[in-house]
């Protein structure tokens, strides 16, 4: 890493120095101002080799850094589905687990309804994954109870918390 910045310090003292600005600093030193009030350093090529500066063809390559921060993979919260059964009722069967895939339109449970006395099929709006399932078989419902959450996992977020501190790498 410290020497790509000596590479990136040694490509633009180069590229300076072999710009018209060059020109304009020499007549300015004759003119009496200093190289110190350019702003430009130039390196001559002893200090060069004891700097480690290697001079060279600008390129794309694959830079290796690795930062370590602390950080959460979340699903998009657009792709999540809370799936609520459509009348109070009593689960009898659970179709799905934990970890498993879904399709839109899959049976997830059974639900025998509390008014009529049948069952009705709870079915999935969104393809994904099932993330939580809190209820269980014989377990009351109501139109509030999240039997499901599926979500699409082929988008997520990571949030992470970033300083301006300066960072180490490995």
């Amino acid at each position: 890493m410290r020497w790509s910045r000596w590479v990136l310090a040694a490509l633009a003292a180069l590229a300076v120095g072999c710009s018209p600005a060059a020109k304009q600093d020499e007549e300015s030193e004759a003119a009496g101002a200093s190289a110190a009030d350019s702003g430009i350093v130039r390196l001559d090529a002893e200090a060069i080799q004891r700097g480690g500066i290697v001079v060279g063809r600008a390129d794309a390559a694959v830079i290796a850094v690795t930062l370590r921060m602390p950080g959460e993979v979340r699903p998009d919260p657009q792709k999540v589905l809370e799936v609520k059964p459509r009348f109070p009722g009593v689960v009898r069967e659970l179709r799905r687990a934990i970890g498993q895939t879904v399709r839109r339109g899959d049976v997830l449970a059974m639900v025998e309804s509390n008014e009529s006395l049948t069952n009705y099929a709870v079915t999935s709006s969104l393809t994904g994954r099932v993330i939580d399932r809190p209820v269980a078989p014989g377990q009351n419902v109501t139109q509030e109870t999240v039997m499901f959450t599926v979500t699409d996992l082929s988008t997520v977020w990571i949030e992470m918390a970033l300083w301006s501190a300066p960072m180490t790498s490995e």
